[in-house]
């Protein structure tokens, strides 16, 4: 059984688009596939016809660490026949914050999928535009990663530093990945995306690709509308689009047969420290002016308000582990949205102001 993560930190390059239709294409091969929506946005989850903020349970209530484990099977939704999701909404958002400090949470979903390895055929798993925590679950869960690509100025960076986590998981916790990547939006008219392939495959290496490219469709729009793939949609609704996840599933089905065993890599103390180390950052942001409900809200929490921890000393703080860069937050105090009074860094967008955490 192969567990494949779909991912770049990169947003907007075609993750969700990718993994439903990659799980729908093997479905349609006669497949048992199970999709595991690890992103807070819930896009595979809406993208499947199903709606993130109606659910009572998710991914989180599996992976979070609770007096007592909540069955995987208990959380999943059955799409069709033979495809399977384990959905997932803002509330995933909270992961990193609930499990800090906590022994093994870079494991959590392997152990879970561990559970269940031989009740699918391929597992894949659509991950957040990020590398924190919920990646790092992610990646040590699985056999195989995906690489979607678009043609865009950013993507290469993106790439380098998703190539730098995964050798980095390599060398800390010998866990072996394979890994390619898929060029998304791709126009074969265009000079620039010549040119882009040109630099990508000099980085990453010729081999490091699948030969199927998925070219630019308005149908893709369509299609998650209705909450469906383009796989299930057909060839004569969704033309191009169609056939080239068709193309990409069967090369991906050859690229993973030779998978042996699932196993779970689990970070041991001592390496923990050094991957974690080298991939985020612990972080604490404080209020200290009065207040008898204080929160915090940002890009960090896709703008969910969460609640603050107050101190013996009045002053209101939150911990959490972000990766390198910047971002922009905002108090909620007592319901009323202000900046941070002790950070003189702010941005100005459409006349809304918000303070910048800077984490290097």
């Amino acid at each position: 059984m192969a567990v494949i993560s779909v991912i770049n930190q990169k947003g907007g390059c075609g993750k969700t688009t990718t993994s439903v239709n990659l799980a729908a294409g093997m479905v349609k091969r006669g497949y048992r596939v199970l999709l595991a929506d690890m992103d807070p946005q819930g896009h595979s989850t809406l993208g499947l016809g199903f709606n993130p903020d109606s659910l009572r349970q998710t991914v989180f209530d599996v992976i979070d660490a609770r007096e007592q484990d909540v069955p995987l099977s208990t959380v999943t939704l059955e799409v069709a026949s033979r495809l399977t999701l384990l959905p997932a909404n803002v509330f995933l958002s909270a992961f990193e914050q609930s499990m800090s400090g906590k022994a093994w949470r870079e494991s959590r979903l392997a152990k879970a999928l561990f559970k269940v390895k031989n009740q699918y055929d391929h597992i894949i798993i659509d991950c957040p535009p990020s590398l924190g925590l919920l990646t790092v679950n992610a990646l040590l869960a699985s056999t195989h990663v995906i690489v979607p690509v678009d043609s865009g100025f950013y993507s290469l960076s993106g790439v380098k530093k998703l190539r730098e986590t995964v050798e980095m998981l390599k060398a800390k916790v010998h866990h072996d990945l394979d890994i390619k990547h898929v060029i998304t939006f791709y126009d074969h008219k265009s000079s620039f995306n010549k040119d882009f392939m040109n630099d990508l495959k000099k980085f990453s290496g010729q081999n490091n690709f699948f030969r199927t490219k998925i070219r630019r469709s308005i149908k893709f729009n369509s299609s998650q509308r209705l909450g469906k793939s383009v796989i299930e949609l057909g060839s004569k609704r969704c033309g191009v689009a169609f056939r080239d996840y068709c193309g990409l599933t069967q090369e991906v089905i050859d690229w993973t047969k030779s998978v042996q065993n699932f196993r779970i890599s689990f970070l041991r103390a001592g390496n923990k420290t050094a991957v974690r180390s080298r991939m985020v950052r612990s972080i604490n942001l404080s209020y200290k002016g009065y207040g008898r409900d204080v929160r915090l809200a940002g890009v960090f929490n896709n703008w969910q308000p969460a609640p603050m921890n107050k101190n013996q000393d009045g002053s209101w703080v939150s911990a959490m582990e972000l990766d390198p860069g910047q971002y922009e937050y905002k108090f909620v105090v007592d319901g009323n949205w202000i900046t941070d009074p002790d950070n003189e860094r702010v941005e100005v967008k459409n006349n809304i102001i918000n303070s910048v955490l800077v984490v290097k």
